[in-house]
């Protein structure tokens, strides 16, 4: 497309903007007036049109240069969040900012009409992008069991192998993933197929990690438990760290994109990854189910609201274009820890639109537009959390509530009466206090400073200071030392 566009095309577009902003049945004008209100609106006009190919924000920027610079940035930025499927939306912004700067109505209609006209120009520009599955690498890790005495999951329907079926499912060749589970899951395994992970990856494609097991937070690093991973504070360098793959990836990736989707306790320090790569000019997201901050559920109800958006749910699709976006699948795992789970998630955007497609809805969600609930609304039934799914209407109408098990879906039916909104929230994180150590702790030969937490007689259960509650433990009178002298006794 040429930068400039024809005389023909601006003088049509001219004659359109002024035949919409001189219709004002209400004011009458004279036509001094009206003249130089069309020579201004003319110049303006066409100015814009000569650079909507090169530069649109700074051209934009300078037609309302002789503003003050607040308005002009609120105005650019919706033009620039621009989308045919929110039109209207967006116009409604633009006008309420132009109006705060112009008490002519003729610049609102001004805008009004040039997003109607130059749609298609715009939309070629800064549409958001849509997720290529065939040129996706991915590199998921599933630990469910550890060598080491880490709690252990049930295998049962696990949702990290359901995962990599789904991308295949959506077109990602099955060479193009790779799956460490369980005892597959070593560090030396997983730092190999890391890097042939990014061995693979070129300028086009995306690249998916995904982890599932057990996280924590270790100083100013987040570590998730390999399968050989070694407990204890000394040991830190024996689990995946953060920190190391965010310095890996952000060094070696030479791609277009970076996923990052993590179930498991602290899994929001993913961020530190997609903050290095953002660093690089590198888009990516990290999207998890816990925070910074926080522990996570045990279930998988994490791990199946990002297979429930790359399968093209209805329900997930919230504004229904029939595609779901990246805010709503941020949306649908915010709202399904939030009310399912009782937790805050974890989201970190580093360069994404949020109107990056992930893929097609897929079936339809059934209308009720007489229900008190509506489909995708959260509700209390029986003291359980749960999702309207649909409504039975006959014989008595009855609600289809969706309750998640572990890791599996479970579908009861519930009367109106029985049912109240959701009003769950996330369980507030307790602020971040450096215990004060009143023992010492040995482990494998080393001493570290401690608190006693709770004792029972001839053993304490101790929380190491600067290490978070994952490395609790229970310890003997041979690994301790007690500074306070009346705990050493315990009834």
């Amino acid at each position: 497309m040429p930068n400039t566009l024809n005389t023909d095309v601006k003088n049509n577009l001219f004659y359109a903007l002024m035949r919409s902003a001189n219709h004002n049945p209400h004011q009458r004008k004279s036509v001094n007036t009206q003249a130089r209100q069309s020579t201004l609106l003319r110049k303006t006009t066409l100015t814009c049109v000569d650079s909507l190919t090169s530069s649109i924000r700074a051209r934009l920027m300078d037609v309302f240069s002789s503003q003050d610079s607040s308005t002009i940035y609120r105005s650019f930025w919706y033009i620039h969040d621009y989308r045919p499927s929110t039109n209207k939306f967006t116009i409604e912004k633009i006008m309420k900012s132009t109006r705060q700067s112009f008490p002519s109505r003729k610049i609102t209609r001004y805008c009004v009409v040039l997003f109607v006209f130059l749609g298609p120009i715009f939309d070629n520009r800064i549409s958001a992008d849509q997720w290529n599955p065939a040129k996706t690498y991915a590199l998921i890790v599933g630990v469910l069991e550890w060598e080491s005495d880490l709690t252990q999951f049930s295998q049962e329907n696990r949702k990290d192998e359901a995962l990599r079926q789904q991308l295949i499912e959506r077109g990602t060749p099955p060479e193009n993933i790779t799956v460490l589970l369980d005892s597959e899951a070593t560090l030396a395994n997983i730092r190999a197929s890391m890097n042939g992970v990014l061995d693979k990856s070129d300028e086009d494609s995306t690249l998916i990690i995904y982890y599932a097991g057990h996280g924590w937070k270790a100083g100013d690093d987040f570590c998730f438990a390999n399968y050989d991973v070694r407990l204890g504070p000394s040991n830190r360098n024996t689990a995946w760290s953060m920190r190391e793959l965010a310095a890996i990836t952000a060094a070696q990736f030479r791609g277009k994109q970076v996923i990052l989707w993590a179930d498991c306790c602290y899994s929001g320090g993913m961020k530190l990854i997609a903050e290095a790569l953002n660093r690089k000019d590198i888009p990516c997201f990290s999207l998890t189910s816990a925070g910074l901050e926080n522990t996570s559920t045990g279930n998988w109800t994490f791990t199946q609201s990002i297979l429930d958006g790359l399968a093209g749910e209805p329900i997930v699709d919230t504004n229904q274009d029939g595609n779901i976006s990246l805010a709503e699948l941020q949306s649908e795992v915010r709202n399904a820890m939030t009310h399912l789970e009782g937790q805050k998630s974890g989201f970190y955007n580093g360069g994404f639109d949020m109107d990056w497609s992930i893929g097609p809805v897929v079936g339809k969600i059934q209308a009720m537009p007489r229900a008190k609930f509506p489909i995708g609304s959260y509700v209390k039934a029986n003291r359980r959390f749960g999702r309207v799914i649909g409504m039975i209407e006959k014989p008595d109408q009855q609600y289809q509530i969706q309750f998640y098990s572990y890791s599996d879906k479970i579908v009861s039916q519930f009367s109106e009466s029985d049912l109240t909104p959701s009003n769950r929230t996330p369980t507030p994180t307790p602020s971040v206090v450096r215990v004060q150590p009143d023992c010492q702790v040995e482990w494998q030969g080393d001493w570290y400073d401690a608190k006693v937490v709770m004792a029972e007689k001839g053993r304490w259960w101790i929380r190491y200071v600067d290490y978070d509650e994952s490395w609790n433990e229970w310890v003997g009178q041979d690994r301790i030392r007690i500074k306070n002298r009346t705990q050493d006794n315990p009834k």
